[in-house]
């Protein structure tokens, strides 16, 4: 039959349907992150200015290529929403709630690019809209509100670069690094994680590619009034980053830094696996991590004091010491292989 239609004359529909569906999942997906927006701008105005608040709209009544702290992104854009709307909490931090709205948005097309549905699309929206970080960012006007939305912008764009082999996604990748690194210094090294990443894959062949070097062009002509402001100034952001971290290794508070960052980030996938046993062993849904590892220690008959220790740490973040931290990590690694052993005999 498709030989048919071509003899007569007439197109394949199938691509205007297909094109008619994602409208249609883009619109719904657009709603999603609306409702999002409209929350966030009905109850901005609940509480009072964050002191780092403040100090964005001082900068932007002094505006300048740089700034001591930070890039210059964060005070332009706060100097357009005191110009739009004076002294007032909700319209300041407008902006913050836009570019999450944009990131919720952008959650559910990177799922569709994928190959997700309509549900996987509003699932993934919907996951992001209630995680904690774009909850929070749309609360206050910081630079990490903006910064947050680079870092997808940049993952949104790579998936579309690997997706359609289009190198011309080049040129959305250097525009949203140049932002990024106009926002905040840290997108650096995502950016170096990123490329690292794309060097030991497939993808390696779109870094000779002319549209690769556009995009680089982009970055660095976006980034390069803030970089001679840091020449004319002597770097001194770098100087202000480095007393920071002179402070917290004087304060002890770097000492087992990457040990703690091992710990906190896994508890929350063992606590996953977790509920799961608890599931598969007939008991109730636990939802939080808490109450999963109270149900665990009764499941397993023993106590799991590296899971509450490591979940006091995320709730107060204070970091515990060195020999704490070895201590800490010696019981994680038994209790972890306890729970594993567990839910590999429920599985058998």
């Amino acid at each position: 039959m498709p030989n048919e239609r071509v003899s007569l004359g007439l197109a394949d529909p199938r691509p205007d349907r297909l094109q008619k569906k994602r409208r249609q999942d883009l619109v719904v997906v657009s709603g999603v992150a609306a409702a999002f927006a409209i929350f966030h701008i009905l109850t901005n105005g609940r509480y009072g200015f964050h002191r780092d608040e403040l100090q964005f709209l001082s900068d932007a009544r002094h505006l300048d290529w740089g700034f001591v702290a930070y890039p210059p992104f964060t005070p332009f854009i706060e100097r357009i929403g005191f110009s739009l709307f004076g002294l007032s909490l909700v319209g300041l931090r407008l902006f913050s709630v836009i570019a999450q709205a944009v990131v919720i948005l952008v959650a559910g097309v990177m799922a569709r690019d994928l190959g997700g549905g309509r549900l996987a699309q509003v699932a993934a929206s919907v996951s992001v809209g209630l995680s904690g970080l774009p909850l929070f960012e749309a609360t206050e006007f910081q630079y990490t509100s903006f910064s947050f939305l680079w870092w997808v912008l940049v993952c949104w764009f790579t998936i579309r670069l690997l997706t359609t082999e289009d190198p011309r996604w080049w040129i959305g990748i250097g525009s949203a690094i140049g932002l990024g690194l106009m926002t905040k210094y840290s997108l650096v090294f995502f950016v170096a994680g990123l490329l690292v990443g794309l060097v030991l894959s497939p993808a390696r062949r779109y870094f000779g590619n002319r549209w690769f070097w556009a995009g680089l062009a982009v970055t660095l002509v976006m980034v390069s009034p803030n970089l001679l402001w840091l020449i004319r100034h002597d770097f001194v952001s770098y100087h202000f980053l480095q007393s920071i971290h002179a402070r917290d290794v004087r304060e002890g508070r770097a000492n087992g830094f990457w040990a703690m960052q091992l710990l906190v980030d896994s508890i929350s996938t063992f606590c996953v696996l977790g509920r799961h046993a608890l599931l598969l062993s007939g008991n109730e849904a636990r939802w939080t991590k808490a109450e999963v590892v109270a149900a665990l220690e009764a499941a397993l008959g023993r106590p799991l004091s590296a899971f509450n220790e490591i979940l006091a740490v995320r709730e107060s973040g204070r970091q515990p010491s060195g020999a704490a931290i070895t201590s800490l990590l010696e019981r994680y690694l038994v209790e972890t292989d306890a729970l594993v052993r567990f839910v590999d005999a429920l599985e058998k």
